[in-house]
């Protein structure tokens, strides 16, 4: 569950998480400020917000008052919280909006927007690598789907150079369907959305 308050505390809605981390609010004002209260007891965890009415992505620090900030611009957009986040070597973590069409490794815009937090949070801390781990849905061959899944995690690698990060700070890494998130093994009949949401990439801190 989580509460959402305006920035002088007034409360204002609640939502509830889905499976993959993701809520929405409605109604939220361009130009403002907005405090989400959450259950989540570690102060620890990284959390990744898609906002509802858009493609904008964040990656947020639980507050050890179970909070977080969503700040807004004028037009709508969310404004990055991440610019003092701090990830550490072993932290592995998956941006809710990585994912791909069937058979195919071209990133989405929503995907764009997530990369485009990710790379904020490198150029936040300079001497950490990571390794991109792309997957694919079970449907195709073993071999092909490892291919695929490499270019995947390559289109991200070369995102990220574009966005001033440095080649040699990036790994990429295919993992084909070999660690699929649900039951959607070969022979499994799979709705679209089961199968979309093996079809994505996840993001390990490698360190110095």
């Amino acid at each position: 569950r989580l509460r959402l308050f305006d920035e002088n505390g007034a409360f204002l809605m609640e939502s509830y998480t889905m499976s993959n981390n993701e809520f929405a609010f409605t109604d939220l004002k361009p130009a403002s400020k907005y405090v989400v209260k959450t259950e989540i007891a570690d102060t620890k965890v990284k959390m990744s917000v898609r906002r509802s009415s858009g493609s904008d992505s964040l990656i947020v620090r639980i507050e050890p008052d179970r909070s977080f900030i969503l700040n807004f611009d004028e037009k709508g957009r969310v404004l990055t919280e991440a610019t003092d986040l701090k990830i550490s070597a072993g932290d592995k973590f998956e941006l809710p909006s990585v994912y791909y069409n069937f058979n195919s490794y071209e990133l989405l815009e929503a995907s764009k927007s997530s990369l485009n937090q990710l790379a904020i949070l490198l150029k936040n801390n300079p001497k950490l690598k990571i390794e991109i781990q792309s997957h694919t849905d079970s449907r195709g061959p073993d071999a092909y789907n490892l291919t695929l899944s490499q270019r995947r995690a390559e289109a991200v690698s070369k995102y990220l150079v574009t966005r001033n990060i440095d080649a040699d700070r990036l790994k990429a890494v295919g993992f084909g369907e070999r660690e699929l998130t649900n039951k959607c093994t070969d022979g499994v009949r799979c709705t679209e959305a089961e199968h979309a949401r093996n079809r994505r990439t996840t993001f390990v801190v490698l360190g110095n």
